[in-house]
């Protein structure tokens, strides 16, 4: 059996290029994002939210790649981009 391998960022640049290379090689991969996006067969496409948690538990390897990209602002602007990653670490390590 496969390890699962679960992807932050998936709908980004590098996220895509990661999720496409990882479902090329046959691995279990489970993709999230913010919203809903295209995602190749046989891979899991997980919007950030109440199942979150669960999707944490079920994967072998996390590769957090979501943040904000391409755009200026003060550390308000960035307060919910740094919240998600502090959140995302914490569920990683329980």
């Amino acid at each position: 059996m496969s390890e699962r391998v679960l992807v932050t960022g998936a709908s980004g640049f590098v996220g895509r290029a990661l999720v496409r290379a990882l479902a090329k090689q046959r691995r279990a991969v489970t993709a999230v994002g913010r919203r809903v996006f295209d995602v190749p067969a046989g891979v899991d496409l997980l919007v950030d939210g109440p199942a979150t948690p669960q999707a944490l538990v079920q994967c072998d390897c996390v590769v957090h790649l979501a943040g904000r990209a391409h755009r200026a602002g003060t550390l308000a602007d960035f307060e919910p981009d740094i919240a998600l990653a502090v959140r995302w670490a914490r569920m990683s390590a329980d």
